[in-house]
């Protein structure tokens, strides 16, 4: 932990891909204990850390990638983590959902690729979006091996899944994300979709690789974002990253 005002910095744990609580002063974290991967949560002071639940590996430890931070429901009551395929023995990845108490029960969502990255809850805790890399069912139409998709947490509703990368939530309902050209170097569109409807509109074309995307609730605003490449004119130079900010005016549903 460090104090944003001194710089001080503080050991509380152990452990790998931190994560903050929505709704308390406890951080989510995972260990790797006798071949298994598990997560835990402690208090920001470093006290009562606590086993929350585990995902068992398969095959060998330095196959493994670590996996990303798990992801916090809005009201601080579950714990989302993406497992990679080298978790399980058909080498599919899971969504792992648990309750934050001792040993909580889980729920496990199978997806039919190898990693699941940038995973998030909708602002009403219903719906977890993440973009699932080494699609299992890719092909030449799908040149980025790479697709964002919507689960329902109750699985009330089938999956729900579109091309490419960078979700961000803009409401309960609307989810926004970037759809990347399947020509090199052709530029990217940004997308609003309506995960209900399963409909989408284009909301503007860029001539470069948006590689990010931001909802900013108070200003009611996107912010995207375009970052170079290190190798530019033949030569090694620091990333030169550009943000614009798009007001945008959500549809009514209705």
């Amino acid at each position: 932990m460090v104090n944003p005002e001194t710089s001080q910095m503080r050991i509380i744990t152990d452990g790998l891909a931190p994560s903050f609580s929505t709704t308390s002063h406890q951080v989510a974290y995972l260990q790797t204990v006798s071949g298994d991967q598990q997560i835990w949560r402690v208090n920001s002071n470093g006290t009562e850390p606590l086993k929350i639940t585990q995902v068992p590996m398969y095959g060998y430890a330095g196959q493994f990638k670590p996996n990303l931070p798990a992801a916090w429901h809005p009201k601080g009551v579950y714990l989302a983590l993406g497992a990679g395929s080298q978790y399980y023995p058909d080498n599919k990845a899971r969504l792992v959902v648990s309750g934050i108490t001792a040993d909580a029960a889980k729920t496990l969502i199978q997806t039919p690729a190898e990693e699941v990255r940038s995973l998030s809850w909708s602002p009403d805790g219903r719906k977890i979006v993440a973009v699932l890399q080494g699609f299992l069912g890719g092909s030449v139409t799908d040149p980025y091996d790479q697709r964002v998709t919507v689960y329902w947490f109750d699985q009330s509703a089938p999956p729900f899944s579109l091309p490419h990368k960078a979700p961000t939530w803009v409401s309960d309902r609307y989810l926004a994300y970037v759809e990347m050209s399947d020509v090199s170097g052709g530029g990217s569109q940004v997308w609003l979709v309506d995960v209900e409807a399963r409909t989408r509109q284009l909301l503007l074309e860029a001539d470069v690789n948006v590689t990010a995307l931001q909802w900013i609730e108070g200003q009611k605003r996107l912010c995207v974002w375009h970052t170079s490449e290190y190798l530019r004119n033949g030569e090694f130079k620091p990333a030169a990253t550009t943000g614009w900010l798009v007001k945008l005016a959500l549809p009514n549903p209705s």
